[in-house]
């Protein structure tokens, strides 16, 4: 996978286990660059270009900005959508077909028997929706509540498999992990096989795992 950037003399690629870091030392282009990866993934318009071989990526559907450790929903609604279509399509094997009759089949009783209790017609539907009865009992990825490695790990994981992501933009992120918490990151991040750029104004101690591309407070390009 590459990104490119038309001010940009160095191209950002994934490669030899190493993973990019961005260090945006200038605030006004930091800030600048920032918005722009913002709006990409948001499908607005952009000079970043993202590949993968010879084909093209479309940012607004393939890359996800996260300005914060703390905007990692996993539970937000474009995570649910995907999650609600999956267990949806899920349903259609065999084993959980058959759960799944006997669990509307349950619920129906349920309301057969409190119909009785009123002096009154209820009203329900004979078949009830799956994915009702499973946001009623609260199905939904869990949150991982490990360290902030953990968490990006498990992010990027619900993102890749729900939602099709092929490349993370983390901003602000390395200077919240140790050493040794970075190193496990990029070895797992390796093994597989996520893409991700750590988007910082700063990178004091550059670890043998990193590819770090400086713009300076001149805004010199080092690398």
């Amino acid at each position: 996978m590459k990104l490119v950037y038309p001010e940009w003399e160095k191209q950002i690629v994934w490669e030899n286990g190493r993973y990019p870091v961005v260090a945006l030392e200038n605030r006004a282009c930091h800030f600048r660059i920032v918005q722009e990866l913002s709006e990409a993934a948001a499908g607005g318009d952009t000079h970043f270009v993202l590949s993968e071989g010879e084909h093209l990526l479309d940012m607004g559907r393939k890359a996800a900005f996260v300005p914060s450790p703390w905007s990692m929903d996993f539970s937000g609604r474009a995570v649910m959508t995907a999650f609600y279509g999956r267990v949806k399509k899920e349903t259609q094997r065999p084993e959980i077909w058959t759960a799944a009759q006997e669990t509307s089949a349950a619920v129906s009783r349920m309301a057969e028997l409190l119909e009785e209790s009123f002096p009154f017609p209820l009203a329900y539907d004979a078949e009830p929706d799956l994915s009702a009865l499973m946001k009623a009992i609260h199905l939904q990825p869990e949150k991982e509540e490990g360290t902030l490695a953990e968490r990006m790990l498990a992010w990027m994981e619900l993102c890749t498999e729900l939602l099709g992501t092929a490349c993370f933009f983390f901003c602000g992120f390395r200077g919240f992990m140790p050493e040794e918490e970075l190193r496990g990151l990029y070895h797992t991040a390796f093994l597989k096989e996520y893409h991700f750029v750590l988007i910082e104004n700063t990178c004091p101690a550059i670890l043998q795992e990193e590819d770090v591309f400086t713009i300076d407070e001149d805004l010199c390009q080092i690398f």
